[in-house]
Protein backbone atom coordinates (compact mmCIF):
# COMPACT_ATOMS: atom_id res chain seq x y z
CA UNK A 1 0.00 0.00 0.00
CA UNK A 2 1.44 3.46 -0.61
CA UNK A 3 2.50 5.54 1.87
CA UNK A 4 -0.55 8.49 2.08
CA UNK A 5 -2.98 5.39 1.27
CA UNK A 6 -1.81 3.82 4.36
CA UNK A 7 -1.69 7.16 6.48
CA UNK A 8 -5.75 7.60 5.11
CA UNK A 9 -6.61 4.20 6.04
CA UNK A 10 -5.18 4.48 9.56
CA UNK A 11 -7.11 7.83 9.85
CA UNK A 12 -10.62 6.29 8.59
CA UNK A 13 -12.58 5.51 11.82
CA UNK A 14 -11.11 8.83 13.67
CA UNK A 15 -13.80 11.01 15.03
CA UNK A 16 -14.13 14.48 14.43
CA UNK A 17 -11.98 16.43 16.98
CA UNK A 18 -12.66 20.55 18.20
CA UNK A 19 -9.51 22.15 17.93
CA UNK A 20 -9.86 25.95 19.18
CA UNK A 21 -12.95 27.41 16.50
CA UNK A 22 -11.95 24.20 13.78
CA UNK A 23 -13.52 21.47 13.84
CA UNK A 24 -10.75 18.62 12.33
CA UNK A 25 -12.32 15.58 10.63
CA UNK A 26 -9.37 13.37 10.12
CA UNK A 27 -11.45 10.58 8.12
CA UNK A 28 -11.28 13.11 5.57
CA UNK A 29 -8.34 15.02 6.10
CA UNK A 30 -9.99 17.92 6.39
CA UNK A 31 -10.56 21.37 8.96
CA UNK A 32 -13.75 23.11 9.01
CA UNK A 33 -14.43 26.36 10.75
CA UNK A 34 -18.17 28.30 9.87
CA UNK A 35 -17.69 28.68 5.68
CA UNK A 36 -14.21 27.32 5.55
CA UNK A 37 -13.18 24.02 4.57
CA UNK A 38 -9.44 23.56 4.49
CA UNK A 39 -8.00 20.40 2.71
CA UNK A 40 -4.90 18.33 4.61
CA UNK A 41 -2.19 16.29 2.90
CA UNK A 42 -2.29 13.12 4.13
CA UNK A 43 1.30 13.53 6.36
CA UNK A 44 0.31 17.16 7.48
CA UNK A 45 -3.57 15.82 8.54
CA UNK A 46 -1.65 12.56 10.28
CA UNK A 47 0.85 15.06 11.94
CA UNK A 48 -2.16 17.18 13.37
CA UNK A 49 -3.52 13.98 14.17
CA UNK A 50 -0.52 12.86 16.32
CA UNK A 51 -0.30 16.45 17.83
CA UNK A 52 -3.75 16.00 18.76
CA UNK A 53 -2.96 12.80 20.59
CA UNK A 54 -0.30 14.36 22.43
CA UNK A 55 -2.63 17.93 23.67
CA UNK A 56 -1.18 19.92 25.84
CA UNK A 57 2.53 18.81 26.16
CA UNK A 58 5.21 19.46 24.26
CA UNK A 59 6.35 17.17 21.47
CA UNK A 60 9.93 16.45 20.44
CA UNK A 61 11.15 16.97 16.90
CA UNK A 62 12.69 13.83 16.87
CA UNK A 63 9.49 11.77 18.08
CA UNK A 64 7.27 13.51 15.48
CA UNK A 65 9.45 12.74 12.89
CA UNK A 66 9.57 8.78 14.12
CA UNK A 67 5.62 9.25 14.73
CA UNK A 68 4.58 10.70 11.64
CA UNK A 69 7.10 9.16 9.10
CA UNK A 70 8.02 5.61 10.80
CA UNK A 71 10.86 3.73 8.97
CA UNK A 72 11.63 6.55 6.63
CA UNK A 73 14.77 8.84 6.92
CA UNK A 74 13.91 12.24 6.16
CA UNK A 75 15.45 15.44 6.78
CA UNK A 76 14.50 18.17 9.50
CA UNK A 77 12.92 20.10 7.31
CA UNK A 78 10.11 18.14 6.41
CA UNK A 79 8.96 18.17 9.39
CA UNK A 80 9.49 22.65 9.50
CA UNK A 81 7.48 22.07 6.01
CA UNK A 82 4.49 20.61 7.79
CA UNK A 83 4.16 22.40 10.67
CA UNK A 84 3.80 25.63 8.34
CA UNK A 85 1.36 23.90 6.50
CA UNK A 86 -0.59 23.26 9.17
CA UNK A 87 0.14 26.83 10.67
CA UNK A 88 -1.45 28.32 7.36
CA UNK A 89 -4.39 25.86 7.82
CA UNK A 90 -5.21 26.98 11.25
CA UNK A 91 -4.23 31.15 9.82
CA UNK A 92 -1.99 30.46 12.78
CA UNK A 93 0.97 32.99 13.81
CA UNK A 94 3.74 31.55 14.66
CA UNK A 95 5.18 34.92 16.88
CA UNK A 96 2.10 34.76 18.69
CA UNK A 97 0.74 31.34 18.09
CA UNK A 98 -3.21 30.44 19.02
CA UNK A 99 -2.63 26.82 18.18
CA UNK A 100 0.84 25.31 17.52
CA UNK A 101 3.24 26.57 19.57
CA UNK A 102 7.08 26.34 19.24
CA UNK A 103 9.10 25.04 21.95
CA UNK A 104 12.81 26.36 21.80
CA UNK A 105 15.44 23.40 21.32
CA UNK A 106 12.23 20.56 22.04
CA UNK A 107 9.79 20.81 19.71
CA UNK A 108 6.29 21.67 19.30
CA UNK A 109 2.83 22.21 21.57
CA UNK A 110 -0.88 22.06 20.44
CA UNK A 111 -2.06 24.62 22.81
CA UNK A 112 -5.45 25.61 21.48
CA UNK A 113 -8.16 23.80 23.31
CA UNK A 114 -8.94 20.53 22.37
CA UNK A 115 -12.69 18.93 22.78
CA UNK A 116 -12.74 14.93 21.98
CA UNK A 117 -15.48 13.23 21.24
CA UNK A 118 -17.43 12.53 24.99
CA UNK A 119 -18.09 8.54 24.91
CA UNK A 120 -20.64 9.38 28.29
CA UNK A 121 -23.02 11.42 25.51
CA UNK A 122 -22.72 8.71 23.14
CA UNK A 123 -24.46 6.59 25.52
CA UNK A 124 -27.20 9.32 26.31
CA UNK A 125 -25.18 11.16 29.05
CA UNK A 126 -26.92 14.26 29.16
CA UNK A 127 -24.26 16.10 31.65
CA UNK A 128 -21.32 18.03 29.70
CA UNK A 129 -17.62 16.95 29.63
CA UNK A 130 -15.78 19.19 32.19
CA UNK A 131 -12.18 17.29 32.59
CA UNK A 132 -9.25 19.07 31.43
CA UNK A 133 -7.75 18.76 28.02
CA UNK A 134 -4.85 16.67 29.81
CA UNK A 135 -7.09 14.23 31.22
CA UNK A 136 -9.21 13.86 28.09
CA UNK A 137 -6.19 13.20 25.77
CA UNK A 138 -4.75 10.60 28.46
CA UNK A 139 -8.44 8.92 27.43
CA UNK A 140 -7.72 9.42 23.53
CA UNK A 141 -3.91 7.83 23.97
CA UNK A 142 -5.93 4.89 25.57
CA UNK A 143 -8.49 4.62 22.84
CA UNK A 144 -8.15 2.10 20.13
CA UNK A 145 -8.57 4.23 17.56
CA UNK A 146 -4.56 4.72 17.69
CA UNK A 147 -1.95 2.73 16.32
CA UNK A 148 -0.59 0.43 18.65
CA UNK A 149 2.99 2.09 18.82
CA UNK A 150 0.71 5.02 19.89
CA UNK A 151 -0.77 2.98 22.40
CA UNK A 152 1.24 3.41 26.06
CA UNK A 153 -1.17 2.86 29.13
CA UNK A 154 -0.38 2.74 33.04
CA UNK A 155 3.09 1.72 34.35
CA UNK A 156 4.19 1.45 30.68
CA UNK A 157 3.94 5.42 30.25
CA UNK A 158 5.50 6.06 33.49
CA UNK A 159 8.21 3.94 32.64
CA UNK A 160 8.86 5.51 28.84
CA UNK A 161 8.57 8.98 31.27
CA UNK A 162 11.36 7.68 33.18
CA UNK A 163 13.80 6.29 30.38
CA UNK A 164 12.90 10.06 28.32
CA UNK A 165 14.45 11.12 31.35
CA UNK A 166 17.41 9.00 31.92
CA UNK A 167 18.64 8.29 28.39
CA UNK A 168 18.25 12.00 27.14
CA UNK A 169 14.61 12.24 25.60
CA UNK A 170 13.37 15.33 25.03
CA UNK A 171 10.48 15.83 27.19
CA UNK A 172 8.58 13.90 29.65
CA UNK A 173 5.03 12.48 29.13
CA UNK A 174 2.16 14.60 31.21
CA UNK A 175 0.39 10.88 32.39
CA UNK A 176 -0.91 10.27 35.83
CA UNK A 177 0.45 6.50 36.58
CA UNK A 178 -1.80 3.74 37.33
CA UNK A 179 0.84 1.95 39.16
CA UNK A 180 2.85 3.18 42.56
CA UNK A 181 5.19 5.16 41.02
CA UNK A 182 8.19 3.25 43.62
CA UNK A 183 7.50 0.18 40.64
CA UNK A 184 9.86 2.50 38.51
CA UNK A 185 13.75 2.63 38.75
CA UNK A 186 14.51 6.31 39.38
CA UNK A 187 17.74 8.59 39.33
CA UNK A 188 19.08 8.13 43.17
CA UNK A 189 19.15 11.20 45.16
CA UNK A 190 22.86 13.27 46.17
CA UNK A 191 23.77 13.28 49.92
CA UNK A 192 23.07 16.94 50.12
CA UNK A 193 19.77 18.88 50.08
CA UNK A 194 18.36 18.93 46.19
CA UNK A 195 15.97 20.77 44.47
CA UNK A 196 14.27 21.33 41.26
CA UNK A 197 12.64 24.81 40.08
CA UNK A 198 10.22 24.19 37.70
CA UNK A 199 9.28 27.77 35.27
CA UNK A 200 7.20 29.77 36.56
CA UNK A 201 3.52 30.16 35.11
CA UNK A 202 3.00 33.65 33.14
CA UNK A 203 -0.16 34.00 34.98
CA UNK A 204 -0.85 37.64 33.78
CA UNK A 205 -2.99 38.45 30.58
CA UNK A 206 -0.31 39.15 27.89
CA UNK A 207 1.39 36.34 26.33
CA UNK A 208 4.49 38.42 25.97
CA UNK A 209 5.55 38.83 29.61
CA UNK A 210 6.52 35.30 29.19
CA UNK A 211 10.06 36.61 29.56
CA UNK A 212 9.74 37.97 32.61
CA UNK A 213 8.31 34.79 34.29
CA UNK A 214 11.20 32.69 32.37
CA UNK A 215 14.17 35.20 33.38
CA UNK A 216 13.07 35.29 36.98
CA UNK A 217 12.91 31.46 36.94
CA UNK A 218 16.60 31.84 34.94
CA UNK A 219 18.26 34.08 37.81
CA UNK A 220 16.15 31.80 40.89
CA UNK A 221 17.98 28.61 39.11
CA UNK A 222 21.19 31.00 38.94
CA UNK A 223 21.42 31.73 42.56
CA UNK A 224 20.64 28.44 43.81
CA UNK A 225 23.38 26.67 41.53
CA UNK A 226 25.79 28.57 42.69
CA UNK A 227 25.90 27.52 46.54
CA UNK A 228 27.73 24.54 47.13
CA UNK A 229 25.30 22.77 49.76
CA UNK A 230 22.64 22.79 47.58
CA UNK A 231 22.03 20.24 44.72
CA UNK A 232 19.76 21.92 41.45
CA UNK A 233 18.32 20.74 38.70
CA UNK A 234 19.71 22.32 35.50
CA UNK A 235 17.22 24.75 33.79
CA UNK A 236 17.00 22.65 30.08
CA UNK A 237 15.53 20.15 32.05
CA UNK A 238 13.15 21.83 34.43
CA UNK A 239 12.10 23.91 31.62
CA UNK A 240 10.33 20.51 30.14
CA UNK A 241 8.34 20.46 32.30
CA UNK A 242 6.58 23.89 31.52
CA UNK A 243 3.22 23.63 31.28
CA UNK A 244 2.69 19.94 32.89
CA UNK A 245 0.23 19.06 35.13
CA UNK A 246 2.52 16.57 37.26
CA UNK A 247 2.64 16.30 41.46
CA UNK A 248 5.78 17.19 42.79
CA UNK A 249 6.56 13.49 44.38
CA UNK A 250 6.56 12.26 40.74
CA UNK A 251 8.63 14.92 39.56
CA UNK A 252 11.21 14.41 42.70
CA UNK A 253 11.18 10.66 42.03
CA UNK A 254 11.88 11.28 38.34
CA UNK A 255 14.95 13.76 38.95
CA UNK A 256 15.98 12.60 42.07
CA UNK A 257 15.67 15.15 44.52
CA UNK A 258 14.09 16.33 47.68
CA UNK A 259 12.05 19.07 47.05
CA UNK A 260 10.36 20.91 44.06
CA UNK A 261 9.50 24.76 43.71
CA UNK A 262 7.18 26.54 41.94
CA UNK A 263 5.50 29.53 41.07
CA UNK A 264 3.63 32.43 39.14
CA UNK A 265 4.43 35.51 38.00
CA UNK A 266 1.22 38.26 36.80
CA UNK A 267 2.24 41.27 35.47
CA UNK A 268 0.26 44.66 35.26
CA UNK A 269 2.10 47.40 33.32
CA UNK A 270 5.32 48.35 35.54
CA UNK A 271 3.82 46.27 39.11
CA UNK A 272 3.51 42.74 39.37
CA UNK A 273 2.99 40.20 42.00
CA UNK A 274 5.10 36.78 42.41
CA UNK A 275 3.77 33.74 43.93
CA UNK A 276 6.10 31.01 45.41
CA UNK A 277 5.21 27.49 47.11
CA UNK A 278 7.88 24.85 48.05
CA UNK A 279 7.12 21.21 48.07
CA UNK A 280 8.10 18.44 49.50
CA UNK A 281 8.75 15.59 46.86
CA UNK A 282 8.19 12.98 49.69
CA UNK A 283 4.79 13.89 51.13
CA UNK A 284 3.86 15.90 48.27
CA UNK A 285 2.67 18.80 50.91
CA UNK A 286 3.66 22.30 50.77
CA UNK A 287 6.87 22.77 53.47
CA UNK A 288 6.61 27.33 52.69
CA UNK A 289 4.21 29.34 50.75
CA UNK A 290 4.79 33.44 50.41
CA UNK A 291 3.29 36.25 47.53
CA UNK A 292 5.31 39.07 46.75
CA UNK A 293 4.44 42.54 45.18
CA UNK A 294 6.36 44.98 43.58
CA UNK A 295 7.58 46.74 40.53
CA UNK A 296 10.26 46.73 38.11
CA UNK A 297 12.20 49.02 39.97
CA UNK A 298 12.06 46.71 43.39
CA UNK A 299 12.69 43.60 41.31
CA UNK A 300 16.34 42.94 43.07
CA UNK A 301 14.82 43.30 46.40
CA UNK A 302 12.35 41.12 45.59
CA UNK A 303 14.46 38.49 44.35
CA UNK A 304 16.42 39.01 47.26
CA UNK A 305 13.74 38.46 50.07
CA UNK A 306 12.23 35.08 47.97
CA UNK A 307 15.48 33.73 47.71
CA UNK A 308 16.40 34.26 51.58
CA UNK A 309 13.57 32.51 52.93
CA UNK A 310 14.02 29.74 50.67
CA UNK A 311 17.06 28.86 51.85
CA UNK A 312 16.09 29.24 54.95
CA UNK A 313 12.77 27.08 54.78
CA UNK A 314 15.80 24.33 53.34
CA UNK A 315 17.96 24.92 56.62
CA UNK A 316 20.72 25.66 54.24
CA UNK A 317 23.64 26.71 55.65
CA UNK A 318 25.94 29.62 53.72
CA UNK A 319 29.34 29.84 53.93
CA UNK A 320 30.78 33.20 53.61
CA UNK A 321 31.38 32.52 49.48
CA UNK A 322 27.74 31.86 49.05
CA UNK A 323 26.69 34.76 50.55
CA UNK A 324 29.17 36.80 48.38
CA UNK A 325 27.61 34.93 45.72
CA UNK A 326 24.19 35.84 46.71
CA UNK A 327 24.68 39.29 47.37
CA UNK A 328 26.05 40.15 44.02
CA UNK A 329 23.93 42.09 41.57
CA UNK A 330 25.74 42.53 37.69
CA UNK A 331 23.49 45.55 37.40
CA UNK A 332 21.40 48.16 39.58
CA UNK A 333 19.06 49.00 36.63
CA UNK A 334 16.03 47.72 36.51
CA UNK A 335 15.22 48.16 32.93
CA UNK A 336 18.78 47.25 31.62
CA UNK A 337 17.66 44.13 33.69
CA UNK A 338 14.39 43.83 31.69
CA UNK A 339 15.88 44.07 28.54
CA UNK A 340 18.61 41.41 29.21
CA UNK A 341 15.51 39.20 29.97
CA UNK A 342 14.07 39.93 26.61
CA UNK A 343 17.24 39.17 24.66
CA UNK A 344 17.67 36.26 27.16
CA UNK A 345 14.17 34.55 25.91
CA UNK A 346 15.18 35.23 22.77
CA UNK A 347 18.89 33.32 23.21
CA UNK A 348 17.19 30.11 24.49
CA UNK A 349 15.16 29.72 21.26
CA UNK A 350 18.17 29.07 19.44
CA UNK A 351 17.79 30.38 15.73
CA UNK A 352 19.77 32.78 13.35
CA UNK A 353 16.86 35.34 13.95
CA UNK A 354 16.31 34.77 17.47
CA UNK A 355 20.59 35.29 18.36
CA UNK A 356 19.86 38.71 16.07
CA UNK A 357 17.03 39.77 18.37
CA UNK A 358 19.16 38.71 21.24
CA UNK A 359 22.01 40.92 20.42
CA UNK A 360 19.44 44.10 19.95
CA UNK A 361 18.28 43.61 23.43
CA UNK A 362 21.59 42.78 25.21
CA UNK A 363 22.94 45.69 23.36
CA UNK A 364 20.23 47.99 24.24
CA UNK A 365 20.97 46.59 28.25
CA UNK A 366 25.12 47.96 27.95
CA UNK A 367 23.47 51.43 26.51
CA UNK A 368 21.11 51.64 30.11
CA UNK A 369 24.23 50.30 32.44
CA UNK A 370 27.75 49.95 30.25
CA UNK A 371 28.71 47.93 33.10
CA UNK A 372 26.46 45.27 32.63
CA UNK A 373 28.73 42.19 32.93
CA UNK A 374 26.25 39.68 32.37
CA UNK A 375 25.16 41.41 29.30
CA UNK A 376 28.34 41.66 27.81
CA UNK A 377 29.00 37.91 28.49
CA UNK A 378 25.79 37.12 26.73
CA UNK A 379 26.66 38.69 23.90
CA UNK A 380 29.86 36.90 23.80
CA UNK A 381 28.10 33.94 24.27
CA UNK A 382 25.89 34.32 21.02
CA UNK A 383 28.40 35.31 18.49
CA UNK A 384 30.60 32.35 19.98
CA UNK A 385 27.57 30.19 18.93
CA UNK A 386 26.62 31.72 15.89
CA UNK A 387 30.67 31.54 15.04
CA UNK A 388 30.58 27.20 15.67
CA UNK A 389 27.07 27.63 13.91
CA UNK A 390 28.38 29.02 11.06
CA UNK A 391 25.69 31.69 11.15
CA UNK A 392 27.79 34.35 9.90
CA UNK A 393 25.03 36.54 8.54
CA UNK A 394 24.55 37.50 12.46
CA UNK A 395 27.96 38.87 12.96
CA UNK A 396 28.68 39.79 9.92
CA UNK A 397 31.73 40.18 7.67
CA UNK A 398 34.11 36.57 7.32
CA UNK A 399 33.99 33.63 8.78
CA UNK A 400 36.54 35.30 11.41
CA UNK A 401 34.25 38.18 12.05
CA UNK A 402 32.15 35.89 14.88
CA UNK A 403 35.21 34.97 16.99
CA UNK A 404 36.23 38.72 16.80
CA UNK A 405 33.31 40.03 18.15
CA UNK A 406 33.49 36.94 20.52
CA UNK A 407 36.51 37.68 21.38
CA UNK A 408 36.18 41.50 22.16
CA UNK A 409 32.66 41.04 23.97
CA UNK A 410 34.36 37.94 26.11
CA UNK A 411 37.04 40.49 27.44
CA UNK A 412 34.74 43.09 28.57
CA UNK A 413 33.03 40.20 30.64
CA UNK A 414 36.22 39.05 31.88
CA UNK A 415 36.34 42.35 34.24
CA UNK A 416 33.52 40.92 36.51
CA UNK A 417 32.96 37.44 35.33
CA UNK A 418 29.94 34.86 35.50
CA UNK A 419 30.34 31.38 34.77
CA UNK A 420 30.04 31.06 31.24
CA UNK A 421 31.94 33.54 30.48
CA UNK A 422 34.97 31.39 31.92
CA UNK A 423 33.50 28.22 29.61
CA UNK A 424 33.20 30.53 26.48
CA UNK A 425 37.08 31.36 27.28
CA UNK A 426 38.38 28.05 28.29
CA UNK A 427 36.65 26.78 24.51
CA UNK A 428 38.42 29.88 22.83
CA UNK A 429 41.57 28.75 24.60
CA UNK A 430 40.66 25.14 23.41
CA UNK A 431 40.63 26.45 20.12
CA UNK A 432 44.17 28.06 20.18
CA UNK A 433 45.23 24.92 21.58
CA UNK A 434 46.38 26.63 24.84
CA UNK A 435 45.18 23.56 26.98
CA UNK A 436 46.62 23.97 29.76
CA UNK A 437 45.45 27.58 29.98
CA UNK A 438 41.40 26.33 28.84
CA UNK A 439 41.52 23.98 31.49
CA UNK A 440 42.10 26.54 34.19
CA UNK A 441 39.32 28.78 32.91
CA UNK A 442 36.93 25.76 32.78
CA UNK A 443 37.74 24.99 36.53
CA UNK A 444 36.73 28.79 37.31
CA UNK A 445 33.23 28.31 36.09
CA UNK A 446 32.64 24.96 37.93
CA UNK A 447 34.19 26.72 41.03
CA UNK A 448 31.98 29.71 40.55
CA UNK A 449 28.67 27.48 40.39
CA UNK A 450 28.84 24.02 41.79
CA UNK A 451 25.92 23.08 39.92
CA UNK A 452 26.42 24.48 36.58
CA UNK A 453 26.53 21.45 33.91
CA UNK A 454 27.59 23.15 31.34
CA UNK A 455 30.93 24.15 32.81
CA UNK A 456 31.46 20.41 33.47
CA UNK A 457 30.61 19.23 29.94
CA UNK A 458 32.87 22.37 28.60
CA UNK A 459 35.85 20.85 31.05
CA UNK A 460 35.00 17.01 29.61
CA UNK A 461 35.23 18.38 26.27
CA UNK A 462 39.12 19.80 26.65
CA UNK A 463 39.94 16.98 28.63
CA UNK A 464 38.64 14.80 25.98
CA UNK A 465 41.22 16.20 23.64
CA UNK A 466 44.38 16.38 26.05
CA UNK A 467 43.46 12.69 26.35
CA UNK A 468 41.96 12.73 30.12
CA UNK A 469 39.63 10.46 28.57
CA UNK A 470 38.88 9.22 32.72
CA UNK A 471 38.01 12.36 34.23
CA UNK A 472 36.26 13.48 31.11
CA UNK A 473 33.78 10.94 31.84
CA UNK A 474 33.58 11.46 35.34
CA UNK A 475 32.56 15.19 34.12
CA UNK A 476 30.12 14.44 31.34
CA UNK A 477 28.04 11.90 33.54
CA UNK A 478 28.11 14.47 36.26
CA UNK A 479 26.83 17.04 34.26
CA UNK A 480 24.06 14.65 32.99
CA UNK A 481 23.09 13.89 36.75
CA UNK A 482 22.42 17.98 36.67
CA UNK A 483 20.88 17.97 33.61
CA UNK A 484 18.95 14.45 33.79
CA UNK A 485 17.16 15.69 29.63
CA UNK A 486 20.66 16.77 28.72
CA UNK A 487 20.58 17.91 24.84
CA UNK A 488 22.75 16.53 21.87
CA UNK A 489 26.00 17.71 22.98
CA UNK A 490 26.71 15.73 25.84
CA UNK A 491 26.32 12.49 24.29
CA UNK A 492 28.66 14.35 21.22
CA UNK A 493 31.02 14.96 24.02
CA UNK A 494 30.67 11.61 25.41
CA UNK A 495 30.89 9.27 22.25
CA UNK A 496 34.06 11.05 20.87
CA UNK A 497 35.77 9.97 23.87
CA UNK A 498 34.61 6.34 23.52
CA UNK A 499 35.79 6.90 19.72
CA UNK A 500 39.03 8.55 20.65
CA UNK A 501 39.16 5.04 23.07
CA UNK A 502 38.46 2.68 19.48
CA UNK A 503 35.02 1.73 21.32
CA UNK A 504 33.82 1.97 18.10
CA UNK A 505 30.13 0.03 19.05
CA UNK A 506 29.79 2.29 21.94
CA UNK A 507 30.69 5.39 20.55
CA UNK A 508 28.12 4.40 17.18
CA UNK A 509 25.51 4.03 19.60
CA UNK A 510 26.10 6.83 21.65
CA UNK A 511 26.68 9.61 18.54
CA UNK A 512 23.47 8.07 16.99
CA UNK A 513 21.40 9.02 19.43
CA UNK A 514 23.14 12.95 19.91
CA UNK A 515 22.37 12.84 16.16
CA UNK A 516 18.38 11.66 16.64
CA UNK A 517 18.17 14.56 19.47
CA UNK A 518 19.61 17.12 17.11
CA UNK A 519 19.20 16.36 13.84
CA UNK A 520 20.09 19.91 12.58
CA UNK A 521 23.86 19.93 14.45
CA UNK A 522 26.64 18.81 12.27
CA UNK A 523 28.86 17.91 14.91
CA UNK A 524 28.26 14.74 16.30
CA UNK A 525 28.00 13.47 12.63
CA UNK A 526 31.58 13.84 12.07
CA UNK A 527 32.59 11.38 14.72
CA UNK A 528 29.91 9.17 14.03
CA UNK A 529 31.12 9.38 10.17
CA UNK A 530 34.79 8.00 11.59
CA UNK A 531 33.68 5.74 13.98
CA UNK A 532 31.16 4.08 11.22
CA UNK A 533 34.08 4.08 8.71
CA UNK A 534 36.29 2.32 11.23
CA UNK A 535 33.45 -0.42 12.09
CA UNK A 536 32.87 -0.80 7.51
CA UNK A 537 29.70 0.15 7.87
CA UNK A 538 29.53 1.88 4.86
CA UNK A 539 25.66 2.58 3.82
CA UNK A 540 25.84 4.10 7.22
CA UNK A 541 28.56 5.70 6.58
CA UNK A 542 27.33 7.22 3.28
CA UNK A 543 23.77 8.22 5.11
CA UNK A 544 25.82 9.87 7.76
CA UNK A 545 27.55 12.09 5.09
CA UNK A 546 24.68 12.53 2.96
CA UNK A 547 22.76 14.33 6.09
CA UNK A 548 25.92 16.89 6.72
CA UNK A 549 26.22 17.92 3.15
CA UNK A 550 22.15 18.58 3.24
CA UNK A 551 22.74 20.54 6.67
CA UNK A 552 25.82 22.23 4.90
CA UNK A 553 23.90 22.95 1.96
CA UNK A 554 21.47 24.79 3.60
CA UNK A 555 23.34 27.12 5.76
CA UNK A 556 25.28 27.92 1.97
CA UNK A 557 28.40 26.67 4.06
CA UNK A 558 32.01 24.59 2.50
CA UNK A 559 30.97 20.59 1.77
CA UNK A 560 32.28 18.24 3.88
CA UNK A 561 35.70 17.29 3.25
CA UNK A 562 38.78 15.97 5.53
CA UNK A 563 40.30 19.52 4.20
CA UNK A 564 37.94 21.18 5.94
CA UNK A 565 37.90 19.22 9.00
CA UNK A 566 41.61 18.57 9.76
CA UNK A 567 42.49 22.07 10.78
CA UNK A 568 39.42 21.96 13.47
CA UNK A 569 40.02 19.60 15.50
CA UNK A 570 42.26 20.60 18.41
CA UNK A 571 43.97 17.58 20.03
CA UNK A 572 46.79 17.42 21.89
CA UNK A 573 47.99 14.35 20.23
CA UNK A 574 48.62 14.57 16.23
CA UNK A 575 47.93 10.42 16.94
CA UNK A 576 44.25 11.28 18.04
CA UNK A 577 43.57 13.87 14.82
CA UNK A 578 45.28 11.03 12.22
CA UNK A 579 43.00 8.52 14.01
CA UNK A 580 40.25 10.26 13.26
CA UNK A 581 40.94 11.91 9.49
CA UNK A 582 41.29 7.65 9.21
CA UNK A 583 38.39 6.38 10.23
CA UNK A 584 36.55 9.62 7.18
CA UNK A 585 38.52 8.42 4.78
CA UNK A 586 37.43 5.11 5.16
CA UNK A 587 33.77 6.17 5.36
CA UNK A 588 34.54 8.06 1.84
CA UNK A 589 34.69 11.75 2.96
CA UNK A 590 36.26 13.57 -0.13
CA UNK A 591 39.93 15.47 0.52
CA UNK A 592 39.22 18.52 -0.97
Amino acid sequence: MEANESITAALANSDPVSIGKWTFRADSLSLECLDNHVKLEPRVAYLLYYLVEKAGAPVSRAELMDGVWPGLVVGDEALTGAINKLRNAFGDDSHHPEVIKTIPKVGYQLIADVEFPDPEKARGASDPDLRSTASRSKELARSSRFPVWLRLTGRNLVILAAILILVGGIHVLDVAPQEPASTVEHLQRPDKPSIVVLPFINASNNQDYDYLSNGITDDLITDLSQLSGLFVIARQTSFQFKGKAISAREISKLLGVRYVLQGSVRRSGERFRVNVQLADGDTDGQIWANRYDGTLENVFDLQDSFTNQILTALAIQLSDRDRAHLARRDTLSSAAYDEFLKGWEHYWRFSRDDFAEAERHFRQALKLDPGYTRARAALALIYWQAWEQNWHANVGGPVWAGWVKARNALDGALDSPIPFAYAINAEMLLYNHEFDAAIAEANKAIELSHNDPDGRLVLARILSYTGDYRRAIELAESAQRLNPNYPAPYQTVLGKIYFDQKQYQRAADILDKAVRLNPRDPRPNIPLIATLGHLGKQELARQAIDRVSALQRLEKIRPLSIDSVKNQLPYREDANRLHLIDGLRKAGVREH
